[in-house]
């Protein structure tokens, strides 16, 4: 079974598969339990995930068993392979959970070719009222937060447009596009129901580094990456309904930004 269907993530996993522009070789920065490798699988001769945690990447493991995927377990700020190594890097809502975002960019920008590609999402600073109301007011009221909502899945740090934009720009990127990613519609239909089901059903649902466990929540519930296609429909569906009542707005759940690494930097 798949538990993430929450149409946050599925809405982030249709516009990053949308993005990424095909290759030779992926990087999954922070790949979790590896599901983009899979699905971006036919874009690449071969992917790459890398993760801290070592639970995420024995599920990754156990899930696929094409030979073009790798995941190792290791730190995004201080990556194993060569300057320029990939073609294409996509770094799937990471950058809220390292002690230094600017650090994790640079050596993603070290790792990339030039003229690579880089896609990048997080959680926006700037969300709808009603995906997080209790954050949203502590915010603004007490300048507090709890760790729920916006804030929970181990997230420490928050970014706006211009904040990512900063820090791609720093690390010597040129920002191409950038969308918010689902708006009040589906933040209204998720609320916090994420944040209270998924320590069900990951073992891991701070997202925090970990080592490998025989009780593997996943191995229990046999997390796989199918979505079920009726499922699929209703996701879609929400998805169109949120993007036309919020695509004006710039209030949104996630951001993503596609980023390039310019042809005449020096290595």
């Amino acid at each position: 079974m798949n538990y993430k269907i929450a149409p946050t993530y599925y809405t982030r996993l249709l516009r990053v598969k949308a993005h990424a522009k095909p290759g030779d070789v992926l990087l999954n920065a922070g790949c979790g339990t590896g599901e983009y490798n899979f699905y971006l699988r036919n874009k690449f001769r071969q992917s790459y995930g890398v993760d801290i945690n070592q639970e995420d990447i024995a599920t990754a493991r156990s899930i696929n068993t094409d030979d073009s995927i790798h995941y190792d377990v290791g730190d995004v700020a201080n990556l194993t392979f060569s300057n320029g190594y990939f073609d294409t890097i996509i770094c799937v809502d990471v950058l809220e959970h390292v002690e230094d975002p600017a650090q994790v960019v640079k050596e993603l920008w070290r790792v990339l070719k030039p003229g690579g590609q880089m896609v990048a999402t997080i959680p926006h600073k700037n969300y709808p009222f009603f995906y997080d109301p209790v954050n949203f007011l502590m915010e603004r009221w007490f300048d507090k937060h709890f760790p729920i909502g916006i804030w929970g899945f181990g997230h420490t740090f928050l970014f706006d447009r211009m904040m990512l934009r900063g820090v791609l720009e720093d690390a010597g990127f040129s920002v191409q596009k950038t969308e918010g990613l689902t708006h009040s519609f589906c933040g209204f239909l998720e609320c916090y129901i994420p944040t209270i089901l998924q320590p069900l059903f990951k073992s891991n649902a701070k997202n925090k580094p970990a080592v490998e466990t025989k009780r593997s929540k996943e191995r229990f519930w046999r997390f796989n990456y199918k979505i079920p296609r009726l499922f699929a429909a209703i996701l879609e569906t929400l998805i169109r309904i949120d993007y036309a009542l919020g695509k004006n707005s710039r209030r949104s759940v996630g951001l993503l930004m596609t980023a390039v690494k310019p042809t005449d930097e020096t290595e």
